[in-house]
């Protein structure tokens, strides 16, 4: 079984629709804070654990793909505390529900943002966030490799650039946003 959370955000809404069409719905729990028909969900709640653990106790979970997070719609944002901080306690509470379970992969979308202000990013380009929601999401790349390690669960960090397509206009990134000058 497939746990995705984030699943009615912009990649988790594609994510699921591209898992939905490989899988089973019986075989995808969409860990969500809005109700998304056709798949298992898990209302989480603002990641309570007694909620997390109580919807978790009897379901096989094997995979988990964690694009669940606050994500900057415009630049100002990149620096709020609570948000910033709520990827960091969220991603916590997640990995502590998950803890005894027999989990094999864990995947989890960090960002680009996690690099700091190069033109150029390569694989050697050094860590350095520039912001408080770069800097959450190293953090939680790290407690991941950290909780893997000692849970013997295959982890995966994708850091994912600015991405672009249905459903994107509303982050204010800059293809929308030329398109929509140009227009």
């Amino acid at each position: 079984m497939i746990l995705l959370t984030g699943s009615s955000g912009f990649i988790g809404s594609h994510l699921l629709s591209q898992l939905r069409d490989r899988f089973e719905n019986d075989e995808i729990v969409a860990l969500t804070s809005l109700p998304i028909v056709g798949v298992k969900n898990i209302i989480h709640n603002n990641y309570d654990i007694d909620v997390l653990r109580k919807s978790l106790m009897n379901l096989d979970i094997r995979t988990v793909i964690h694009a669940g997070a606050f994500i900057p719609k415009i630049s100002s944002e990149a620096d709020n505390i609570n948000e910033c901080n709520s990827n960091i306690f969220n991603t916590y509470k997640l990995l502590e529900t998950l803890s005894g379970k027999d989990i094999d992969n864990f995947i989890f979308l960090s960002t680009v943002d996690v690099y700091g202000e190069d033109e150029i990013i390569t694989e050697e380009s050094p860590l350095n966030p520039f912001s408080l929601y770069g800097q959450s999401k190293l953090y939680c790349e790290r407690m991941i490799k950290v909780w893997g390690g000692k849970n013997n669960v295959v982890v995966q960090i994708l850091r994912i650039g600015h991405v672009y397509g249905p459903g994107e206009q509303k982050y204010k990134k800059i293809i929308p946003v030329t398109m929509e000058r140009l227009l």
